[in-house]
C-alpha cells in the first residue's frame, strides 16, 4: 500500500499558506465584504481541490505503469 501521508501534507500546507490565491480572496473579501466575496472562495477552493485531484490521479496512473518509481 501506498503512504500517501506525505502527499496529504504537501496539500494541506500548499493550501493554508499564503499565495496569490489566498491574497486575492484577502483583497476581495476587504473590498466586497465577506458575503459578495463567498462565491470567489468557493471557486478557488474547488479549484484546488480540483487540481490536486488530478495531480494524485496522475502520479496514481504513472507509479501503476512504473511500480520502480516507488522505490527511488
Amino acid at each position: 500500500m501506498i503512504d500517501f501521508a506525505p502527499f496529504l501534507l504537501f496539500v494541506i500546507f500548499m493550501v493554508g499558506t499564503p499565495g496569490p490565491a489566498n491574497m486575492l480572496l484577502m483583497t476581495s473579501g476587504a473590498n466586497f465584504g465577506f458575503w459578495r466575496s463567498l462565491p470567489f472562495v468557493a471557486g478557488v477552493t474547488l479549484g484546488k481541490l480540483l487540481v490536486n485531484i488530478l495531480l494524485a490521479l496522475g502520479l496514481w496512473e504513472l507509479l501503476s505503469y512504473e511500480p520502480g518509481f516507488l522505490l527511488a
